[in-house]
């Protein structure tokens, strides 16, 4: 890009103009704020050169990791934020509704101590964090379709409800962080009709009743510079619809370990993560979860 007199205004000025030639009236009104906002960040910032190459690797590595089954701008979107703002923008929140859904039904604050860490390797291209608990799951849609066994016409229910749910979270002065959630969510049954038939003539389960359970406990050592995670879960469905028996497991365990190390001044690190997951339920159920490389069931 060939710029006479150029400064850094008079850079941004052209780009400008540039992404203003765009037939789409959106697309140009997009990507003028997009390079306003990007220009005034690197302006406050001052990144050096290596400090920009950081970025373009990191940018770089995060595609790699992508595929058809594994999507890793999503997550870097949930961990800025960006995901809940798009979402909060476009749904808000109505009166004493419950919130939008990125940011879950019922749980918000206190997310940081429902995990055992990020994993990170910029060298690697197939490895990520293990994912111990995924809260989106509490109150969402039904699972199973009341469309079956001749079903012209079902009025299923748009989510699960929250029959209760408590969350504890905190630190000791101990140097321990603690946290610990459990939720149960109520059976939900969608109004059928079969054939020709007008009205309701029966009911169909979509969602069993089920207990969430998730704790975390994490201890800080050597000021800070070694962290230990050790964190379980467990689902558990009551499971009394011969439908919902073949399709669901009964129940499932999952328990987590990871540590974090740095030296010399924070310039090396080892990070490790295990964990092991149990499932319980019919043989058909079973294997479809594991299919589906579901942690929680």
């Amino acid at each position: 890009m060939a710029i006479r007199n150029f400064s850094e205004k008079s850079l941004t000025a052209e780009v400008l103009k540039r992404v203003g030639s765009a037939p789409d009236k959106r697309t140009r009104q997009v990507m003028r704020s997009l390079v306003k906002h990007l220009h005034a960040f690197v302006r406050e910032a001052r990144p050096t050169q290596e400090e920009w190459f950081q970025g373009i690797q990191f940018l770089t590595q995060t595609g790699h990791l992508c595929d058809d089954k594994r999507q890793e701008f999503i997550l870097m979107s949930d961990t800025l934020g960006v995901s809940m703002l798009v979402d909060f923008i476009n749904y808000g929140k109505a009166g004493k509704a419950t919130e939008s859904t990125v940011l879950g039904p019922f749980f918000v604050e206190g997310a940081g101590y429902f995990g055992i860490g990020g994993f990170q390797c910029y060298f690697c291209s197939n490895v990520s964090s293990l994912s111990m608990l995924n809260t989106r799951r509490i109150g969402r849609a039904p699972q199973m379709s009341a469309m079956r066994d001749s079903v012209a016409y079902a009025d299923e229910p748009d989510n699960t409800r929250i029959i209760g749910a408590l969350k504890l979270t905190g630190r000791t002065p101990s140097a321990f962080s603690i946290g610990v959630l459990n939720s149960l969510t109520a059976r939900e049954e969608a109004p059928v009709a079969f054939g020709s038939g007008t009205g309701p003539q029966g009911e169909r389960i979509v969602e069993p009743m089920t207990n969430y359970f998730a704790g975390r406990v994490a201890k800080d050592l050597r000021g800070g510079a070694t962290v230990v995670k050790l964190m379980a879960t467990s689902v558990y469905r009551n499971l009394d619809d011969p439908y919902l028996v073949e399709r669901l497991s009964r129940n499932s365990e999952a328990l987590g370990l990871s540590t974090e190390m740095w030296w010399k001044k924070r310039t090396y690190r080892l990070m490790a993560q295990l964990a092991g997951t149990h499932l319980a339920g019919d043989t058909a159920a079973v294997r479809r979860v594991k299919s589906s490389r579901s942690v929680n069931g």
